[in-house]
């Protein structure tokens, strides 16, 4: 009998090991950076904040999930203002050394295409998912620092309240107006400013993005049009 206790107790104590070391290397799996693919091969990071999973940079993709092309335009400046719900994305200025970090801008009809920019199993947000996001992070009036990427390697100076505390990096990607250029009251955009299309629409014209600003710790709606082209972020189904 006290044999079969002392084997038993041996036996507990080799469970309960080999339990502790499977939790153990779980716990370092849910620790590694996450990644996922699209179709066209580019890597993309993730982070879940809150209850949600994001992907921490701007979309880079020339296709949408099923492999087909999402075009652009020739020049890159040209004006598309007479174009009916134009599918287009482009690299901030025609200049590929924008491409990363900055990533594409695209027209809302083409992130609003079923055919879907991002990955599978991911999507382009719409307004409540970054309300919830947002106030997970305290609100729009302070979230915009805790997202915006810190420093002054892409943001230029002041990038007020920057401390990119969320993970979320968010980045000064620009903007590309339907007319073809990409100021702002005389200003290149690319960074002071980015904008995150969300796939909320208001009216025929027009649909709902967030605004990043170079001087401004919040994050501020913005009335876009949707043959303009902005950034976008995925998140997780």
């Amino acid at each position: 009998m006290l044999v079969h206790r002392t084997f038993s107790r041996h036996f507990a104590l080799i469970l309960s090991a080999i339990l502790l070391l499977f939790a153990t290397s779980c716990n370092k799996d849910d620790d590694k950076p996450q990644i996922v693919t699209n179709i066209d091969g580019n890597v993309y990071h993730t982070l879940t904040i809150g209850t949600q999973v994001w992907m921490v940079e701007n979309l880079r993709t020339t296709s949408y999930s099923n492999g087909d092309k999402i075009e652009t335009t020739e020049p890159v400046n040209k004006n598309i203002s007479v174009e009916s719900a134009p599918k287009y994305q482009w690299v901030y200025g025609g200049d590929n050394n924008n491409l990363l970090p900055y990533g594409r801008l695209y027209t809302y009809y083409a992130i609003s295409d079923p055919r879907n920019v991002c990955p599978s199993g991911w999507h382009v947000p719409d307004y409540s998912e970054y309300m919830i996001l947002e106030d997970t992070l305290g609100g729009s009036s302070v979230a915009g620092g805790k997202m915006k990427e810190s420093g002054f390697e892409h943001w230029i100076d002041p990038n007020t309240g920057a401390t990119n505390e969320s993970g979320f990096t968010a980045l000064p990607g620009g903007y590309r107006s339907h007319s073809g250029g990409n100021t702002i009251g005389g200003s290149q955009t690319l960074g002071r400013l980015g904008y995150y299309w969300t796939t909320t629409s208001i009216d025929g014209s027009y649909a709902e993005s967030r605004r990043f600003k170079y001087d401004e710790n919040g994050i501020g709606d913005h009335t876009t049009e949707k043959n303009d082209g902005v950034s976008v972020r995925c998140v997780k189904d």
